[in-house]
């Protein structure tokens, strides 16, 4: 991108603020206030941020952006022990006016949650005000109650650490010269608020030559994606300072911001499929237990104790099929548990026993055999008894 010399920047200044007074002529409001100005930015290609995602960068300028009667509004913290809201806005008013600082209105965050519910209200307290500012501690809980209109008016507050109040003053004179860059995904062109018509030719040039200057860091894909570049006010048509028709084929390819929007935004859809997954899944078990209970309910009283008649004789046959195991069975599982749990010298001497008891009880045995063949039958003892007295009585 070629530089743009100071003389071109300050004749478009110039014409921008004439057409400016030309629009206000009729208009006695707006005769002694001050009109933003603004840097319309042109692309070659649209950056892909991934869905309806913006982004937003912070700059600082050299020179103040907003005019000293500009009125500002302080979001703070209730640091009060009895949790009282005009103590409190009382005490820090104070605190700032020490250090040189004013503000139009002071709201702590319970009084935004309470005061300011609906949207006309949101919507009339974005109009009110030219500037927020927002308390370190409270600012994350604060962005949620503020709505659609603050950040569509670019009336977003700017964070500050009221904690230290030593350096507030400092804090609140860089906010007033931070420009907020916001690129979307649905259109080309990006306008910057650099200065108001109060302000003189040469802080106006001072501030939109350091913005063009860092256009290249704001701008995804680079230099190289800027087409045009016009100074515009906030009704009137644009003056062109700035022309490029030839694009590069570099600018085809996505930046990295880009690639880091579009992963972020597939990780998102993800985790969204798998917890709408998750939530129909128990959607179809709670209806399916309602419908279970329904039937239930309208089901007769025989129809149910033959149900659980039913439930009761099955868990009986159950039971039944389950074979006790017999008494010989058990005794051998118990051996070969406590075998398993002995030691091995232990097992060693069993087996010696049980070796020396079978020796003895076959010794046993054999004796007993023994004794038994060598008498003779009771019968034949008998009838030998018989016969010899039958044989002494005939010779008697």
């Amino acid at each position: 991108m070629e530089a743009i010399a100071d003389q071109d920047l300050k004749t478009a200044i110039t014409a921008v603020s004439k057409l400016i007074q030309f629009e206000n002529k009729g208009q006695l409001l707006n005769i002694n206030s001050a009109e933003k100005i603004f840097l319309k930015v042109q692309m070659h290609r649209i950056p892909n941020l991934g869905g309806t995602q913006e982004l937003r960068v912070r700059n600082i300028l050299p020179n103040r952006l907003f005019p000293e009667d500009a009125s500002t509004c302080f979001i703070i913290k209730n640091t009060d022990e009895k949790k009282d809201d005009e103590n409190c806005i009382e005490k820090t008013k104070e605190l700032l006016k020490e250090q040189g600082i004013t503000g139009d209105m002071f709201i702590t965050l319970d009084q935004l949650k309470k005061e300011y519910k609906g949207h006309e209200l949101k919507r009339k307290l974005a109009q009110q005000f030219d500037v927020f500012f927002s308390d370190s501690r409270i600012a994350q809980l604060a962005l949620p109650h503020l709505g659609k209109e603050f950040m569509s008016r670019r009336r977003v507050p700017f964070v500050i650490r009221m904690e230290r109040v030593h350096k507030i003053k400092q804090e609140v004179d860089l906010v007033l010269r931070t420009v907020q860059f916001i690129v979307s995904g649905k259109g080309d062109n990006v306008n910057v608020h650099f200065g108001h018509t109060q302000m003189s030719h040469e802080q106006l040039i001072e501030n939109i030559k350091s913005l063009i200057e860092k256009l290249g860091e704001l701008i995804p894909r680079g230099v190289k994606n800027i087409k045009c570049l016009h100074v515009q006010g906030t009704n009137t048509k644009a003056i062109p300072i700035y022309r490029c028709n030839k694009m590069d084929p570099s600018v085809n390819e996505p930046s990295g911001i880009e690639l880091e929007r579009q992963n972020m935004q597939k990780q998102l859809k993800e985790m969204m499929s798998d917890v709408q997954i998750k939530q129909k899944k128990r959607s179809k078990e709670r209806s399916s237990l309602i419908d279970q209970e329904k039937v239930a309910s309208q089901m007769p009283k025989k129809e149910k104790n033959k149900q659980k008649r039913k439930t009761e004789e099955k868990a009986q046959e159950e039971k039944e099929n389950e074979q006790p195991e017999s008494a010989p069975v058990k005794k051998e599982k118990k051996k070969k548990a406590v075998e398993a749990e002995e030691p091995e010298p232990v097992k060693e001497e069993a087996k010696k026993k049980a070796k020396k008891g079978k020796k003895e009880a076959e010794k046993v045995e054999k004796k007993v055999a023994e004794k038994v063949e060598s008498k003779p039958e009771l019968g034949k003892r008998r009838a030998s008894t018989r016969s010899q007295k039958a044989k002494r009585a005939k010779i008697e």
